[in-house]
């Protein structure tokens, strides 16, 4: 994973990585927008549990408010529902 100097930034995880999950570090307090883009294998997404900006419910990000990715999950998840009713 691709993080700034000071491991407290994600800059890209690797596209292409096998891994099915992957765990934020304690240390991260930003995850750079399109971070996680085209990385098809990952499935879900845990952070530490000392880390004060993020948090995961059921593999899903969020930041600790549960708002942020909150909005742009719930997005995701009526357009799949949605294709599956069609």
């Amino acid at each position: 994973v691709l993080m700034n100097k000071d491991e407290t930034e994600i800059i890209q995880y690797p596209i292409g990585n096998e891994r099915t999950s992957y765990t934020i570090p304690s240390s991260i307090q930003t995850i750079r927008t399109g971070a996680f883009t085209n990385c098809h294998n990952l499935q879900s997404i845990e952070v530490d549990l000392t880390n004060q900006y993020f948090t995961s419910v059921e593999g899903v990000l969020f930041d600790k408010t549960k708002e942020t990715f909150k909005e742009r999950y719930e997005l995701i998840l009526d357009i799949i529902l949605n294709e599956k009713i069609r």
